[in-house]
């Protein structure tokens, strides 16, 4: 009977988190402790993340200032919904009149999972399995704005940004640590993502958090729509080994438990970390750049 219902509940999407660092980065196969554990969350089908309806959400867009740098921008008619499309799938937008791409200001897609390590990088540190939320997808955009020439669209942008990230990862952090989550889990698909979330989140691998940090340091005199873009195109140049490098971030974490802050400020950690810091050094190659930019505006294609 538990097999029978264990090989249901693991046909479920929202087990399937995959890294982009190592295959199955985060696994299905979970002890019965673990998940009777994530039966135990499932949550209430109109409730977002089985804890929250649309008054208390829109009161900790209030509490968190969102709705008044909305307002101020100009919106009006603006409304909170929420989708729950899937048991373990949660949607939230926030938009002015109707829900369509040229009205949302906000929409977060969310899914639960448990996180468990196919690799462990500090010796004599274990880091066991940890229940998580995923950030499928989050869009800030203000759809009133146009990009400007010297600030042109990020890949995959349509819109300008809506300017209230800095308070918008704090709600996301409030609603998923009062869901009893240990953290929050994106696999950054652009380096510019990677770069916002910084603030708050730290790569899983601390090699990769070292190669990351060294982008930043090297490529600081670039506008970033050309970094961002050109990593986008395979143009990133590693000086130290002496050939192009692929964007290939990991798991991107922000830790809402003592075990992974302990993990991210451990000695070990940062020992790795500044060794690939130190270790790789990177240019970008402008003339493969500006020939894919040549091609693509000769085509009237956008560089994405």
């Amino acid at each position: 009977m538990f097999e029978e219902f264990r090989g249901k509940l693991q046909k479920l999407t929202y087990m399937d988190f995959d890294g982009h660092d190592r295959i199955e980065g985060i696994t299905m196969n979970l002890s019965e402790a673990e998940l009777l554990s994530e039966i135990t969350k499932a949550p209430a089908n109109d409730l977002f993340l089985g804890k929250y309806d649309v008054d208390a959400i829109t009161e900790l867009l209030h509490k968190y200032g969102i709705m008044r740098q909305i307002e101020e921008l100009g919106f009006k008619d603006i409304k909170v919904e929420l989708r729950m499309n899937q048991v373990f799938n949660h949607r939230l937008y926030v938009y002015e009149g109707v829900r369509d791409y040229d009205h949302i200001l906000i929409e977060l897609r969310l899914r639960e999972g448990t996180f468990t390590p196919r690799e462990q990088f500090l010796e004599g540190v274990y880091i066991g399995s940890h229940s998580m939320i995923l950030v499928d997808w989050m869009m800030l955009q203000n759809p009133r704005e146009e990009f400007k020439d010297k600030r042109p669209a990020l890949p995959h942008q349509r819109y300008p940004g809506l300017g209230v990230l800095q308070n918008f990862i704090p709600l996301v952090s409030e609603v998923v640590k009062e869901t009893g989550r240990t953290g929050v889990l994106d696999v950054p698909e652009h380096y510019h993502g990677a770069l916002f979330y910084s603030r708050w989140f730290r790569f899983y691998n601390p090699e990769i958090e070292g190669k990351f940090l060294a982008m930043q340091r090297d490529l600081s005199d670039y506008p970033l729509y050309v970094v961002t873009h050109a990593i986008f195109n395979d143009c990133l140049f590693n000086a130290t080994e002496g050939k192009l490098e692929k964007w290939v971030p990991g798991e991107q974490i922000m830790s809402l438990c003592d075990e992974l802050s302990g993990y991210f400020g451990h000695r070990l950690y940062a020992e790795a970390r500044d060794r690939a810091f130190l270790g790789n050094k990177y240019e970008l190659d402008m003339e493969r750049y500006e020939t894919i930019v040549k091609e693509m505006e000769n085509k009237g294609e956008l560089v994405e």
